[in-house]
């Protein structure tokens, strides 16, 4: 049986990395039946067993609970045209993958490496110039970076209190998230949201 064979393709896979794909005349919950009086309640537990014992997870399901979530919280309905995906530390054969399974465009975000400060300031003089939300975010950012390096160094000589490289990342992330976050007069664009998770 499928589900035999695929416990034993688990285990010879050990704890690599693996994507399982295919329709598999299987359904998991009552809800994915056009029609529930069809639902074979037996089937599905089996399959489910099978999904539990080789430790994966149903992708589409956990996007769907996703977005669900978030329009249980926002009150919003999420529209896939509008929508974008930002990827990570995901390879591009993972990507590509990803992409046959979400009907989901991918964005991108306007980032650079970060460079010596001296550069940095020059850089910014000569291109941050406009007035939109971007701009103004970065401006905020290069302000919270002076400020809390600025407060790390007063309270490690006057208060002999030292924080850690990740602590004050973390303190100028939190402030800058805060701050953009609660701003009124730049739209709620995708981009922008995404912009201050980032």
């Amino acid at each position: 049986m499928l589900w035999n064979e695929l416990r034993g393709l688990h285990f010879s896979v050990d704890s690599n990395p693996w994507l399982l794909m295919g329709d598999f005349n299987a359904v998991r919950r009552l809800n994915e039946r056009s029609n529930p009086e069809n639902f074979d309640y037996t089937a599905a537990a089996s399959f489910n067993s099978c999904v539990a014992d080789i430790a994966i997870d149903d992708l589409p399901a956990k996007v769907k609970s996703a977005l669900d979530d978030f329009h249980s919280f926002s009150g919003l309905s999420p529209n896939l045209q509008k929508s974008a995906v930002y990827y990570s530390g995901v390879s591009s054969e993972l990507k590509v993958l990803l992409e046959a399974i979400l009907p989901i465009p991918q964005g991108h975000l306007p980032v650079r490496r970060p460079v010596e400060l001296g550069h940095e300031i020059s850089w910014a003089i000569h291109h941050v110039k406009k007035k939109g939300f971007s701009s103004a975010l970065y401006k905020l950012a290069m302000a919270g970076t002076v400020y809390y390096i600025w407060k790390a160094r007063n309270d490690s000589v006057f208060c002999n209190k030292r924080y850690s490289t990740d602590a004050i990342f973390d303190m100028i992330v939190k402030d800058v998230r805060d701050r953009a976050s609660s701003w009124r007069k730049f739209g709620k664009s995708s981009a922008n949201l995404a912009l201050c998770r980032a």
